[in-house]
């Protein structure tokens, strides 16, 4: 049976600049509260545990956001930067923040 996935895959992490790591393997289940994109920006809120929106970073008004091209990365091989506007998550015991912090952006389809 062929199936196909797109959306936009996006992250923050508790860098101050631009993340080093190339993935992500924090995984959680949670039931998914909101959605929302706005063109640059994108928010998800999962019960209780996780608030994280990410906004596309423009360097100068008017242009593309930054992007990072080539990397190596499982939802696309071009990141928008994206630091978070909100990221707070709450889950094991451990509740932290990390607004203005390193984050990324990018479109994503999948199929198999």
């Amino acid at each position: 049976m062929a199936w196909q996935l797109s959306g936009t895959y996006f992250e923050s992490c508790s860098c101050d600049e631009i993340c080093p790591c190339t993935w992500s393997a924090f995984t959680a289940k949670a039931t998914l509260d909101r959605y929302t994109e706005d063109g640059r920006g994108h928010h998800v809120r999962i019960g209780g545990a996780v608030d994280l929106g990410v906004e596309d970073f423009v360097a100068v008004e008017g242009h593309d956001p930054v992007q990072l091209a080539n990397v190596l990365h499982p939802s696309n091989t071009t990141l928008t930067v994206s630091p978070a506007r909100a990221a707070r998550l709450s889950t094991f015991g451990i509740d932290w923040g990390r607004e203005g912090q390193a984050g990324f952006s990018a479109p994503f389809s999948w199929a198999g």
